[in-house]
């Protein structure tokens, strides 16, 4: 056994692992497909993949390493002397008959631009959705579904550059930006979604409620005394369609004044108060 592969049978050696002269006999007794065949550490070392590598590791004691490259073990086992590297004998399977040489991959540049339907669809693929888009147009054509444009179209018409630029306008027309509040809950709410309170049709009773408003005292002797009237937010004269919607079903809003949420005006004394303060 004291050769390399070259003169053996014609096919194909895979490798399998090493062992000691004493224990080549077994081996083969084992498994007659094992032939073994001493062959140079140096060499045997860059015809190693990754896992067999892995092996030849854990046989010599050596430390693999963390990320398990190909390039890392096998940069550590060319490092890697000791003196047992005479008395190992590799063992190869044999596989008779002619090899089979992988066909030549042709890569293509990186930098080629691949269209998007051969990147990712095949030809029979291409073909597949092509057909279902045009039958999809002709269907829609026949049915009416598709509008008889013209392309490319006119160019636009002077009342059409003027009704467009008044549409633009009207979009952004200050009026649908500017909130106010809501007399009810207080809410700042859009001025379009809001409804004066003497257009508002719901009677206001349902907001007289005892124990939640108070007057302003000046002096720890006067009386404590609420507020008279529906417990509404003072300056604003309007209702948001929430609060509307649940009134008109003689119901309180959530959010209301009245539902324990009342604080009353800030005194100007306390009034932009520092965070100290």
């Amino acid at each position: 056994m004291d050769h390399d592969l070259q003169g053996l049978d014609t096919g194909s050696y895979n490798f399998e692992y090493q062992c000691v002269d004493t224990e080549l006999h077994d081996a083969v007794h084992k498994n007659p497909t094992f032939v073994g065949a001493r062959v140079p550490f140096h060499i045997l070392v860059t015809k190693l993949t990754r896992e067999e590598g892995i092996s030849v590791c854990k046989l010599h004691n050596l430390p693999i390493p963390k990320r398990r490259l190909a390039g890392e073990i096998r940069a550590a086992l060319e490092a890697h002397d000791c003196q047992i590297h005479d008395n190992l004998v590799s063992l190869w399977r044999f596989f008779p008959g002619e090899v089979e040489k992988a066909p030549k991959v042709e890569r293509k540049s990186r930098n080629e631009k691949v269209p998007f339907s051969d990147a990712y669809r095949s030809d029979q693929q291409e073909r597949k959705f092509r057909d279902l888009d045009t039958a999809r147009f002709k269907r829609r054509l026949a049915t009416g579904r598709l509008p008889n444009t013209e392309f490319p179209p006119n160019p636009l018409e002077v009342k059409d550059v003027h009704r467009i630029s008044r549409g633009v306008a009207a979009q952004f027309d200050p009026r649908k930006f500017e909130e106010a509040g809501c007399a009810v809950c207080g809410c700042l709410t859009e001025k379009t979604k809001l409804t004066k309170l003497e257009d508002f049709k719901p009677s206001l009773d349902l907001l007289k409620v005892p124990g939640v408003t108070r007057q302003e005292r000046f002096s720890i002797t006067d009386d404590v005394r609420e507020l008279d009237g529906p417990v509404l937010a003072s300056g604003c004269e309007h209702v948001c369609v929430s609060c509307e919607d649940a009134l008109a079903q003689n119901k309180i809003p959530k959010l209301a004044l009245a539902n324990s949420c009342w604080i009353g005006d800030i005194p100007p004394q306390l009034q932009g108060l520092k965070y100290a303060e």
